[in-house]
């Protein structure tokens, strides 16, 4: 069912979350059931390292559903689609979006501008999805895995700003 394959991924089961996941989709589920459970499906297959996988997973479904576009972000920059990523993300911030769609797509704007040398814009993506990370009340960000608000994003933004100094003598 849909809720064991999320109860299972939270538990370090991916393998058995995706095939969970895959088998209640295929069954048909209410609409919001299907995006939610497709969300949760990228994040497993960009969890075990194929986000390639993931990327297409999210962006079949993503049409203007934030939270997946925001994963379908996330995943092409994982996937080296770093432009592609940045643009998926600029999507979903010019919406009116908030929680953990935000903080996703802030988090692949941080890291596809990292990667492209957009050092400024790397510091501030990396800044507000941290605060967002740490100051969020949505259960899906608190259990998201805190080592992307906690310590690559803070990582990334130090080496940009670092970077930065180096390259124009400032911030």
């Amino acid at each position: 069912s849909a809720d064991w394959a999320e109860a299972v991924s939270w538990s370090g089961r991916l393998t058995e979350s995706v095939e969970a996941a895959q088998r209640a989709l295929a069954s048909g589920l209410a609409r919001e059931r299907e995006l939610a459970l497709r969300a949760h499906l990228a994040r497993s297959l960009r969890w075990q390292g194929n986000p390639g996988a993931a990327f297409e997973q999210a962006i079949g479904a993503a049409s203007d559903e934030l939270e997946l576009l925001a994963e379908a972000a996330l995943a092409a920059v994982f996937s080296q689609r770093v432009e592609e990523g940045r643009k998926l993300a600029q999507r979903v911030l010019t919406s009116d979006v908030g929680g953990l769609a935000e903080c996703i797509a802030l988090s692949a704007y941080c890291f596809g501008s990292f990667l492209s040398g957009h050092w400024s814009e790397a510091l501030v993506a990396g800044a507000r999805a941290v605060a967002i990370g740490e100051a969020s009340a949505d259960v899906m960000a608190i259990a998201q895995p805190r080592i992307y608000y906690r310590h690559v994003l803070p990582v990334c933004c130090v080496y940009a700003a670092c970077v930065q100094h180096l390259l124009h003598g400032r911030v």
